[in-house]
């Protein structure tokens, strides 16, 4: 009998967790559009400057061998969906693979907050967004 209580406990927790999961991994994109194919593009909240106050304050690149990567760019791809949300988190050109500078990009871009999403013909949509990063470390 108790074990069969904390199952009961434990199971609508595990369903609601795994639904939170989902939302993460599961795409509300039917079809994916450029940024210069929709009417009304994407904005982050306040526009451009406070993104690159976002990407400037979020940012976390780890501090070995900075002297050989100070000026390189790391290009980074994600999906903005209908609700604004990011998607597909990728990067598309790295630096020698250096998986740190990746994740630290990587995280970044996974922690911005809901974006303006585009609209095309009267509709929300999801749109390619592809961001440029320079190392730059203090």
């Amino acid at each position: 009998m108790k074990a069969t209580l904390i199952l009961l406990f434990i199971l609508p927790s595990l369903k609601s967790f795994c639904q939170a999961n989902a939302k993460d991994s599961i795409s509300v994109c039917d079809t994916i559009y450029s940024y210069f194919a929709v009417e009304t593009k994407p904005e982050y909240p306040g526009g451009e400057s406070e993104l690159m106050k976002f990407i400037a304050k979020n940012i976390k690149f780890p501090q070995t061998d900075k002297d050989d990567y100070i000026g390189s760019k790391i290009y980074v791809s994600f999906i903005i969906n209908k609700d604004g949300g990011i998607e597909d988190v990728r990067i598309i050109k790295s630096i020698n693979e250096k998986a740190s500078y990746n994740k630290a990009i990587t995280n970044m871009v996974q922690s911005m907050p809901n974006w303006k999403p585009a609209i095309h013909k009267g509709n929300l949509v999801c749109v390619q967004y592809s961001l440029p990063i320079t190392i730059c470390l203090k």
